[in-house]
């Protein structure tokens, strides 16, 4: 195994990628390094030009396109995303929290090939983000301008649409989505005022979504929402 110790290596994210099983391991000296199975059934260590604390593991990973993204933590530029290529090669994909701020992406979800998530760009607080054509992060919207933002969660790929909740100012968290522009909109008030429902475990059914939401007449209900066909 990595590790020549009499400890355990601890190790983490079994994954998928190319054909290929790998998977984090701590090493003697506490950093978490990347390891693969090659077809001969071999140990090899890759993206040797990162090497995690152990407090720091990777997590989050998620398969778009042939590329595994995932978050990371090299100690230099902080928490943010980064990306295995097809050839194994590790890379960061930007510091969207600048030097050692932590963007903290997560909730990595594929809707159709596109990339969306949650991180904090230091500026705007915790917001929706994906990857542009370009491989490029941005910013889907300002949800909120409070400090903290909207912190969005419960990021379901509908049938190529994405959905999730998200707290603004004025409805409190709610049920969003991404239309077809690239924009944010809320699907419905549900509970009115700046409280939100608080919608949650977004299940698809045949192309209905259904989800726990609460409203001061009814309380804590099941609810489901069916989006118009073109």
């Amino acid at each position: 195994f990595p590790k020549k110790s009499a400890s355990s290596s601890i190790m983490t994210a079994l994954q998928q990628h190319q054909g290929s099983i790998f998977f984090t391991a701590r090493n003697s000296s506490n950093q978490q390094e990347f390891w693969k199975v090659t077809k001969r059934g071999m140990l090899k260590k890759f993206g040797k030009n990162m090497k995690h604390v152990n407090s720091h593991a990777p997590t989050n990973f998620t398969k778009v396109n042939g590329t595994t993204y995932f978050q990371g933590n090299d100690a230099t530029h902080g928490s943010e995303l980064w990306k295995i290529n097809s050839k194994f090669k590790v890379e960061r994909v930007s510091d969207l929290n600048p030097n050692t701020g932590n963007s903290n992406p997560y909730l990595l979800t594929n809707v159709s090939g596109k990339l969306y998530f949650r991180a904090n760009n230091g500026t705007n607080g915790h917001e929706l983000w994906s990857l542009n054509s370009q491989g490029h992060p941005e910013q889907v919207a300002d949800i909120s301008s409070e400090p903290l933002g909207s912190q969005p969660v419960e990021l379901y790929n509908l049938n190529g649409t994405l959905f999730f909740t998200a707290i603004d100012e004025t409805h409190g968290r709610e049920l969003m989505y991404v239309n077809e522009s690239g924009s944010v909109e809320l699907v419905r008030d549900i509970n009115p005022g700046n409280y939100g429902s608080y919608p949650e475990y977004l299940t698809n059914l045949n192309g209905t979504l259904f989800f726990r939401a609460y409203d001061a007449h009814l309380g804590t209900q099941l609810w489901s929402y069916t989006p118009a066909t073109p």
